[in-house]
């Protein structure tokens, strides 16, 4: 009899874990949204900035979203800033900005604080007025993911603990996925980044940011995307 309670409940555990995680209309809307945003064409990582609203190239000259303050005595004016890496602008901040903007959910964003820097700026924000722009922390990666599914907007936020290094910040994307592959990979997302995508993991995402992932540094934050008036 022990025998035959303890198959029923490694059954029922393998089925808790194999569960897929269904996702409502207003997930599907969200999915299309997302995909709509075309971040594998626009937010790339480049040596030129772009407009943090659009993802294309900017025209403006002297962006102030674009620009940092000046380490010259001489000349206090703030300068164009430069690329992080000295080669390259990556732009996850930005993507998620304007894809908040777009929803009519505010997160910090210019002229508020330029995109340089812009995610670990981003993670302070939510944590600390984030709850006042009706943002809620989410503990676990699967209630993230749910929530997602359920058609919220997601986003998942490390802070790079060198503060003159970029972190990162990406949105949960609706998915079907169980909860052992999201307790193994993380929920999936969309990401602007070194590498932009449309679709991928948590874990592939973060891929470059040492120990965000595998220690679980990663934050998640969940808004309900407002209704159409």
């Amino acid at each position: 009899m022990r025998k035959l309670i303890a198959i029923s409940v490694i059954i029922l555990q393998g089925a808790l874990l194999g569960a897929q995680i269904k996702i409502t209309d207003k997930g599907q809307v969200l999915s299309k949204f997302l995909d709509g945003l075309q971040v594998d064409r626009k937010w790339l990582s480049s040596g030129q900035q772009i407009d943090w609203q659009t993802g294309e190239l900017s025209t403006k000259k002297d962006d102030p979203a674009n620009m940092v303050p000046s380490t010259d005595p001489k000349n206090k004016k703030p300068q164009p800033a430069p690329a992080v890496d000295k080669k390259i602008n990556t732009h996850c901040s930005s993507f998620v900005a304007a894809a908040c903007a777009r929803l009519g959910i505010y997160i910090l964003c210019p002229p508020e604080h330029s995109t340089v820097l812009l995610s670990n700026a981003q993670y302070d924000w939510l944590l600390d007025k984030g709850p006042e722009k009706d943002w809620n922390q989410v503990l676990l990666p699967t209630e993230a993911q749910e929530l997602a599914n359920q058609g919220n907007l997601v986003v998942a936020v490390w802070r790079n603990p060198d503060f003159q290094k970029p972190g990162h910040i990406v949105i949960i994307r609706p998915c079907t996925k169980n909860e052992s592959q999201i307790a193994t990979e993380g929920p999936d997302i969309i990401q602007a980044g070194t590498r932009n995508y449309n679709s991928t993991t948590l874990k592939e995402g973060f891929k470059n940011h040492k120990g965000a992932f595998d220690s679980s540094e990663i934050l998640f934050f969940s808004h309900e995307i407002p209704a159409k008036k």
